[in-house]
């Protein structure tokens, strides 16, 4: 297994240029694997923490910043802004090796194992991030730093979301992890129109019926 630290980044070669321009275009798009990567211990003692990988997919015309499950959300911000220097043609890090996958054609490009290494197996923060399993969490992933009893990440999902069209509220379905929905309600100002409270009212009852739905179906199945 190839690994790789993220040191600081630095101006690129022309060569690097040429190669990183081919992909100025690309989304990038943050993903959390589902495996877990156990901390590798080495012979001098140390432990390789991984961080996770970087894709590039021409296909798709996006950059994939890949976290592995449980890794520092601090190194994954790392792992982002790497990704974003490279696509815009700032700077190369040194941990964007990037090898050829796939066949001609089809090529994709992956980097070596990102991480850190560390004098234990404990992780250096108490910031990590875990992939979201709630299908109807908007969110691809989250940041944690508690579990519950039987060791569950303790995250926050997302669910519909009704913006007031001039800003003058947020109705949003959320939920604790495997608690069950219920609405957070955010009103930036202190007065409403008579026409926005009416407005307000309305999707509160909408979101509201919403969330009585998926947790009567969720208490029948359980």
């Amino acid at each position: 297994m190839s690994k790789a630290i993220l040191p600081q980044p630095t101006p690129m070669t022309p060569e690097q240029a040429d190669f990183a321009a081919r992909f100025a275009s690309y989304e990038i798009v943050t993903l959390v694997d589902r495996c877990e990567f156990e901390p590798l211990e080495l012979d001098d003692g140390r432990y390789f923490h991984s961080g996770g990988v970087v894709r590039i997919l021409p296909s798709h015309m996006r950059i994939e910043v890949i976290a592995t499950n449980g890794a520092e959300a601090k190194l994954f911000e790392q792992m982002l802004r790497a990704a974003e220097n490279f696509r815009d043609g700032k700077s190369w890090a040194g941990c964007l090796t990037f090898t050829t996958q796939g066949s001609a054609g089809d090529e994709w490009y992956e980097s070596e194992r990102i991480g850190r290494f560390l004098p234990t197996a404990e992780p250096n923060s108490m910031f990590l991030v875990v992939p979201c399993d709630d299908t109807r969490c908007t969110e691809r992933w989250h940041e944690y730093d508690e579990k519950t009893a039987l060791g569950t990440p303790i995250v926050i999902h997302n669910g519909d979301s009704i913006d007031h069209p001039q800003g003058h509220y947020t109705v949003t379905m959320i939920r604790v992890t495997a608690e069950g929905w219920r609405l957070e309600i955010e009103v930036p100002r202190y007065e409403l129109t008579v026409f926005s409270a009416r407005s307000l009212a309305n999707d509160i009852n909408w979101l509201s019926i919403e969330c009585e739905k998926l947790n009567s179906t969720e208490a029948v199945a359980a």
